[in-house]
């Protein structure tokens, strides 16, 4: 994704906080941003990217430079893309959270029938972006040809405060 398009994305859901939040409330808003280089298990050579920008609406005011708090019931919204190489047959995309011995294991839908730059959102709960926080995803693309897989790196942006 485009230094650009980040910086308008950014924008675009720190402008939702504030409407969501309303006109009299104090938004604060966290966000980190997410990127997974997807390295072909089998079937082909070729490798894709996954990059998202996950943001924090609410909670109890800016989180502290170097921790990843999530509070409990706090909302989180992901905006994501995949790159992905054109492989041979359908392409599924998904987002496994927690660990395989965890009984929180959760796996999130990307897109079925995806294209090579697909791109989308989704909610989620704070437990599974503490999973995520702390190196526990993995985004596996599968086609009919070939699978692609790649663990999920966490970068931490500082919070910001708005004024409604």
């Amino acid at each position: 994704m485009s230094r650009t398009r980040k910086g308008s994305l950014v924008v675009a859901l720190v402008v939702a906080a504030i409407a969501i939040g309303g006109a009299t409330a104090v938004a604060s808003v966290f966000w980190l941003h997410l990127h997974a280089r997807l390295a072909p298990v089998s079937g082909t050579q070729a490798a894709g990217e996954f990059n998202g920008t996950l943001v924090r609406i609410g909670g109890r005011g800016p989180t502290p430079t170097g921790r990843v708090p999530v509070p409990l019931g706090s909302r989180w919204q992901l905006a994501w893309s995949l790159s992905l190489p054109k492989l041979d047959g359908t392409m599924n995309a998904s987002l496994r959270i927690g660990s395989p011995r965890s009984s929180t294991r959760v796996t999130r839908v990307l897109c079925t029938r995806c294209s090579t730059t697909p791109r989308g959102t989704m909610t989620l709960k704070a437990r599974q972006v503490r999973h995520i926080s702390k190196a526990g995803a993995v985004v596996v693309v599968r086609a009919g040809s070939a699978t692609l897989r790649g663990p999920v790196k966490v970068f931490v942006d500082l919070p910001a405060t708005t004024k409604g």
